[in-house]
């Protein structure tokens, strides 16, 4: 009996654990099921919420479509121009009202990128555009064939009374010479800037091409390396920006100091010129150059395709233009013998020819001492010497890249230490090559002479070098750091190089 006893109770006892964990899990799960609940509760609101919204309009949707067309016109105006030419093309991924009134609103295709590589494109933009001026690129390459190029040119020569900008990139003369007879004498009647530019390294082996075009709003022409004869093409008549960058192992002879006299003459209101050396001095055959004076000329810009380069008669340029309204004079990658030519210009009358010059840019300039005549340079004394300081008296802002400007500070120090201030309007210096200790100099004597300097721009890498000729200059005037990198100067052409 005792034994029985025993194990009823280790029985009872296991029973009641079991139920004890029963109940245990029971709550668990009971606690799960809320939670559960809990969830389908939210869920449930969440889609009422999601279904409710649904029912009501996209925000942008409510708005007019001339309004969205206008907020997309804005957007596209900021844009860069090969931006701008693939802008419609991705806002009218976006719905398919969009794309309706992307297509219909033509202002949005005006920038074409034209390539014989992609004709169906082309006819989409010149549909879509309608009537609107056409900003228009064409790069034309042999391997497109003679006959995608020829049906391009004409697709684009339908609408040439369109035109407002025309870029035209080739690889060879060939592309060119297809494309002369229907641009020949063309009735481009609101065509306002032009530029031919040669692709890679191609070369001109058909010689250079006579030509004109009925483009009365034309003002601006940019030709790099092209093959168009300046002397013979009747279309630099009333420019008032000209670029010209000749060719030198292309193919093709430099541009003469004939052809660019010619070119000139035809414009005499030109307001911005860039020349690239070097200039072919005159034939025997050619008549005497003469001193061309361009009144209302404000910015000359001449520079030269490598500084190492030899250049024939290289001060042609400098002495055979006279500006007397010139504000603002650049001089890009002269080498040596460049520069002593631009010295020796700096002897010829009529003097000062740079008496307005209020900016002077000096990028890639190899700077040595003055010249006191025509065959040897000045002693070499450390500075530039007084006949390159005494031709800017009105100067402003100094701009020097990649140009060590150590003897233009020092020549300037050296005057103020004689009593004489050279450049007083002298507000701002830009520089990325100097010998510091020599800039402190300046610097220095110019506030004690009452004539402080504004600004003085340096590269960034010297403020965390924390020189302390650096830290100097800031006890005298204002510096400013900038990155070499964003401190790139760009033109407004919009040229490429791609097909895209």
């Amino acid at each position: 009996m005792g034994r029985k006893g025993k194990g009823s109770k280790a029985t009872l006892d296991k029973l009641n654990q079991k139920l004890d964990d029963l109940l245990a899990t029971r709550n668990v799960l009971k606690a799960r099921l809320y939670e559960v609940d809990r969830n389908i509760a939210l869920t449930r609101l969440k889609q009422v919420e999601v279904t409710a919204n649904s029912s009501m309009p996209c925000p942008i949707r409510t708005l007019p479509g001339e309004l969205i067309a206008d907020i997309l016109e804005t957007c596209h105006s900021t844009l860069s121009e090969k931006n701008k030419f693939y802008f419609p093309v991705h806002v009218s991924l976006v719905s398919k009202q969009w794309r309706s009134l992307v297509q219909s609103t033509s202002s949005l295709w005006a920038t074409i990128r034209a390539s014989p590589a992609h004709l169906n494109r082309l006819v989409n933009y010149l549909q879509y555009s309608g009537a609107q001026p056409l900003d228009i690129t064409f790069i034309g390459k042999c391997a497109h064939g003679e006959l995608r190029i020829t049906t391009a040119l004409g697709m684009l020569v339908s609408k040439i009374k369109q035109w407002r900008r025309l870029h035209i990139y080739t690889d060879g003369g060939r592309v060119f010479g297809m494309m002369i007879p229907q641009l020949l004498d063309a009735p481009a009647h609101r065509l306002e800037i032009f530029s031919v530019s040669l692709l890679g390294d191609g070369m001109y082996t058909q010689g250079r091409y006579a030509f004109h075009m009925d483009a009365l709003r034309l003002h601006t022409v940019h030709l790099s390396k092209s093959p168009i004869d300046c002397r013979k093409s009747a279309f630099f008549r009333g420019l008032r920006v000209l670029r010209l960058e000749g060719p030198v192992a292309d193919g093709l002879p430099p541009l003469s100091s004939t052809d660019l006299q010619a070119v000139l003459a035809a414009s005499p209101q030109l307001r911005e010129l860039a020349v690239e050396l070097p200039i072919r001095p005159p034939q025997l055959t050619d008549p005497p150059l003469a001193t061309i004076e361009l009144p209302a000329l404000r910015s000359l810009e001449v520079s030269c395709r490598s500084p190492d380069q030899r250049i024939p008669n290289a001060n042609t340029v400098f002495w055979v233009l006279f500006a007397p309204s010139l504000e603002v004079f650049t001089l890009t990658r002269l080498g040596s013998q460049s520069w002593t030519a631009f010295l020796r210009s700096l002897f010829v009358e009529p003097q000062p020819r740079y008496a307005r010059v209020r900016d002077l840019k000096l990028n890639s300039v190899r700077i040595h001492g003055d010249i006191t005549g025509y065959g040897h340079r000045e002693g070499e004394n450390g500075r530039i010497g007084v006949r390159f300081i005494d031709s800017f008296p009105s100067l402003k802002h100094l701009q020097c890249r990649d140009t060590d400007v150590t003897r233009i500070v020092r020549t300037l120090s050296y005057h103020l230490e004689c009593g004489q201030c050279s450049w007083p309007e002298l507000e701002g210096l830009t520089v990325d090559k100097c010998d510091f200790s020599a800039l402190l100099t300046f610097v220095r004597l110019r506030a004690q002479c009452q004539k402080p300097l504004s600004l003085v721009q340096l590269p960034i890498v010297y403020r965390q070098l924390r020189d302390t000729s650096v830290e100097a200059i800031e006890e005298y005037t204002r510096v400013k750091y900038y990155r070499l990198e964003d401190d790139q100067e760009e033109y407004d052409y919009s040229f490429g190089s791609g097909d895209d």
